[in-house]
C-alpha cells in the first residue's frame, strides 16, 4: 500500500520550482508538452482507423501500424506527464510510464529490423502502375489469343467435317469400280479358266483377293466415316442387350469355331446403341479370330463399377498382344500379322477406341490370365440429357450368355 501512495505522494518538488515559478516558462513547457501529446495521440488514432478500413492489408504492414501506434501513444503519455509534473511531483509514476514507453520503443525497433526485408519488397505506386499496365496488356493479348484459338478450332472442326464427308464420298465411290473388278475377275475365272495358264490363274487369284481386301477396307472406312457423322442419340439401354445383338451378328463365326462367350452382370448405361453393338462385335470377333486353330475360343465379358462409371472387360484366350504393341494396334490399318495368317483390314480396334472416346471413355489392353488379351473399356456414368431424350427402361444389370 505504501508503494501505491508513493506513486502519487512524494517529497520531491514539482518542476515549476526549477523554473522559479515563472508563468511564462511554465506556460511554454506546458503548451509544448500538451501540443506534442495531442499530436502523438492523434497519430495512432489515424493509423488504427486506417488499419480497420483495410482488412485485407498485408499482415506485416498491419503489425507495423499497430506497434508504431503503441509507440507513439506511449510517447504522448510521457509528454502528458511532463505537463502534470509541473505542479504534481509524481515522478515514480512518470518513470514507470517512461520505462513502459522504452520497452515498447525497443520492441518496435527490433520488429522493424526483422520486418525490413518484407517492407522493402512492397512495390512503389509507380511500380504498381507499371505492373497494372503490363497485366492489362497481357490480358488483352490473352483475349486476342483466345479469340484466335476459337477461330482456329472452328476452322479445324469445319476441316474435319469436310474430310469426313470426303472420306465418306470417296469410299462410297470406290465401291463401284471395286465391284466391277471383282465381278469381271470372277467371270474371267469362271468362263475362261481352262484357257488360262498356271501363272495367269495365279495372277487372276491375286486380283480377286486384292479386290476383296480393298472392298473390306472401303467398308471399314465407311464405318469409320459413319461413326463421325452419326448423330444417334444416347439412350438408357442394358449393355447385355448390346452384347446379345453383337452375338447374333456373329452367329456364323461363333458357330464355326464352336466359341464360348460368357457374359456376366452388365449395367444399363446411356450409350449410342448401334455404336455399342459395333464395339462388342469387333472385340468378340477379334477374340475369336486371333485364337489359334485347335483351341476353343473362350471370351469372357464382365463389368465392374468404378469411381467414374463402369469398366467393361472383354478377356480371351487367344494369342495375346506383346506389351510394346498394345498402343500401336489402335492405329488405323495397323496390323501385327500378315493377311495370310489372320485376314482383316486392321481398323477394328481403331473403331473401338473412337466409340469409347465418343462416350467420354477410354480403352486399354492388358494380358489375360489365359495368356490372351483383356480389353478394358472405361465408360463414365452420364447424366440424363437436358432435353429428356432417353429410354424409359430402368437402369440395372441383366445377365446374358451364349
Amino acid at each position: 500500500m505504501d508503494w501505491l501512495l508513493a506513486l502519487f505522494a512524494t517529497p520531491f518538488l514539482p518542476h515549476s520550482t526549477c523554473l522559479f515559478l515563472r508563468p511564462d516558462l511554465i506556460a511554454l513547457h506546458v503548451l509544448s508538452d500538451g501540443l506534442l501529446a495531442a499530436a502523438y495521440l492523434a497519430i495512432p488514432a489515424i493509423l488504427l482507423f486506417f488499419a480497420r478500413r483495410r482488412p485485407h492489408m498485408e499482415q506485416v504492414l498491419r503489425g507495423v501500424l499497430i506497434y508504431f501506434a503503441c509507440f507513439i501513444t506511449a510517447c504522448g503519455v510521457t509528454h502528458i506527464f511532463g505537463a502534470v509534473t509541473m505542479w504534481y511531483p509524481i515522478y515514480y509514476l512518470e518513470g514507470m510510464f517512461k520505462l513502459l514507453a522504452a520497452i515498447i520503443s525497443v520492441t518496435t525497433v527490433v520488429l522493424l529490423v526483422r520486418w525490413a526485408p518484407r517492407l522493402l519488397a512492397f512495390r512503389s505506386p509507380e511500380e504498381l502502375e507499371a505492373m497494372n499496365r503490363k497485366l492489362v496488356a497481357e490480358s488483352d493479348a490473352h483475349r486476342r489469343t483466345a479469340a484466335e484459338l476459337v477461330r482456329t478450332v472452328d476452322r479445324l472442326k469445319q476441316s474435319n467435317r469436310d474430310l469426313e464427308e470426303y472420306a465418306h464420298v470417296a469410299a462410297h465411290d470406290l465401291k463401284a469400280p471395286l465391284r466391277a473388278v471383282r465381278s469381271f475377275s470372277e467371270l474371267l475365272e469362271k468362263q475362261h479358266r481352262d484357257a488360262l495358264t498356271g501363272d495367269a490363274r495365279e495372277y487372276l487369284s491375286f486380283i480377286s483377293d486384292s479386290a476383296r481386301r480393298m472392298s473390306r477396307m472401303v467398308d471399314d472406312l465407311l464405318t469409320m466415316a459413319r461413326l463421325e457423322q452419326d448423330s444417334e442419340p444416347r439412350l438408357l439401354v442394358p449393355l447385355a442387350n448390346c452384347v446379345d445383338e453383337a452375338l447374333r451378328n456373329l452367329h456364323s463365326a461363333v458357330r464355326e469355331r464352336d466359341a464360348r462367350v460368357e457374359v456376366g452382370q452388365m449395367p444399363s448405361m446411356r450409350v449410342r446403341p448401334s455404336h455399342t453393338v459395333l464395339l462388342f462385335q469387333n472385340l468378340i470377333a477379334n477374340a475369336i479370330k486371333f485364337c489359334p486353330e485347335g483351341r476353343t475360343p473362350v471370351v469372357r465379358i464382365a463389368a465392374r463399377p468404378t469411381d467414374e462409371g463402369w469398366e467393361i472387360v472383354v478377356a480371351d484366350n487367344g494369342i495375346g498382344i506383346p506389351s510394346e504393341h498394345r498402343e500401336a494396334v489402335f492405329g488405323i490399318f495397323r496390323r501385327l500379322h500378315g493377311e495370310s495368317e489372320y485376314p482383316g483390314s486392321g481398323i477394328g480396334l481403331s473403331v473401338c477406341r473412337r466409340i469409347a472416346e465418343q462416350h467420354g471413355g477410354r480403352i486399354t489392353i492388358d494380358a489375360s490370365a489365359d495368356g490372351g488379351c483383356e480389353v478394358r473399356i472405361h465408360l463414365p456414368e452420364l447424366r440424363p440429357p437436358a432435353d429428356g431424350v432417353a429410354d424409359d427402361r430402368p437402369a440395372g444389370c441383366e445377365p446374358a450368355s451364349c
